[in-house]
């Protein structure tokens, strides 16, 4: 029997996800479930124990939705009026320097 390739079950035929796979995925999930748990656990104690507060997180989902009204606001303006090429260059440009600078 042969083993390997792309998209393979290791030459099974194909019959979908093995149990490995299934259970994989199941315990990947349960981690990031785990993960996003342990991250509020760690928000509501630091602001329980007064190191965080509440207006300082508030500050970082403003500025976020503020950003993406901005970026809403400059993609309905180009759609809207006769704008040359060069504003959705400069837009793609600027929101890949951006995506960059998230990634590092």
């Amino acid at each position: 029997m042969e083993h390997g390739g792309h998209g393979t079950n290791y030459g099974k035929g194909g019959e979908g996800a093995t149990d490995v796979q299934t259970q994989a995925m199941q315990n990947h999930q349960r981690t990031r479930k785990h993960k996003r748990a342990m991250r509020r656990q760690a928000t509501a104690t630091a602001i329980a124990e007064g190191q965080l507060r509440m207006e300082d997180l508030a500050k970082t989902h403003t500025v976020q939705s503020e950003r993406v009204t901005a970026l809403l606001e400059t993609l309905l303006f180009i759609c809207q009026s006769d704008a040359p090429i060069e504003m959705w260059v400069q837009l793609v440009r600027h929101l890949s320097k951006r995506r960059m600078a998230f990634r590092s």
